[in-house]
């Protein structure tokens, strides 16, 4: 007799793990949780700050670059200056090459830029370093950042990044070369360096952001 699954299946015997009371407080449980969701909305998340920490730091960067003369990145080659470290630090965020932007940020910064200290505020806070965050949000308010209502997250103004266009500066910022470093702040071994390529490509990869 060939053998049949189904009977098989038909002749176990499974105790119901639930009663009828089991079920109707689970239905009441249900209704609760659904009734709170539609009044209070869904409860926040223990990972919320950080995560919107890292969203706002993309919009601001990639408001930074859209607003930047993309002519920055050939002065930066012949001259390190703080404005341009920052740029550079900002693209290198987004194409996910964070150590790297550390470097520039940090350089930016300890030239005088409030907005680059502001950008590894919110870079460690989206990490989940509080004490390093903490510690650059007071440096941004000693140089006179000034954060705006686009940078509260609840009031984001700023568009979208779309993952092609950051897919595409991040195969763009692969063909950079890098420097070794010893004992950087910012824990990496190598930071990416701009060259005249990329400078010739950023235009089209900026107005695509």
């Amino acid at each position: 007799m060939p053998y049949n699954v189904q009977q098989a299946l038909n002749t176990i015997a499974v105790d119901d793990p639930f009663t009828e009371e089991d079920l109707a407080d689970l239905k009441r449980e249900i209704i609760r949780d659904v009734t709170a969701t539609k009044m209070l909305g869904p409860a926040p998340s223990p990972y919320a700050p950080y995560d919107q920490a890292a969203a706002v730091l993309t919009e601001l960067t990639a408001e930074i670059l859209r607003t930047s003369d993309t002519g920055f990145l050939g002065r930066l080659i012949d001259h390190v200056d703080p404005e341009g470290a920052l740029r550079f630090g900002c693209l290198l965020s987004i194409a996910d090459f964070t150590y790297s932007a550390q470097w520039w940020w940090q350089y930016a910064a300890g030239a005088g830029s409030g907005t680059a200290a502001h950008c590894l505020h919110l870079l460690h806070l989206g990490r989940g370093d509080l004490r390093d965050a903490t510690h650059w949000e007071r440096q941004a308010l000693d140089l006179g950042f000034v954060p705006t209502c686009a940078l509260v997250p609840t009031q984001r103004r700023l568009a979208p990044v779309t993952k092609r266009s950051r897919s595409a500066l991040r195969a763009a910022a692969q063909r950079l070369g890098k420097v070794d470093l010893t004992e950087a702040p910012c824990g990496a071994e190598q930071v990416h360096t701009p060259d005249q390529r990329l400078t010739e490509e950023l235009p089209e990869l900026v107005s695509a952001l």
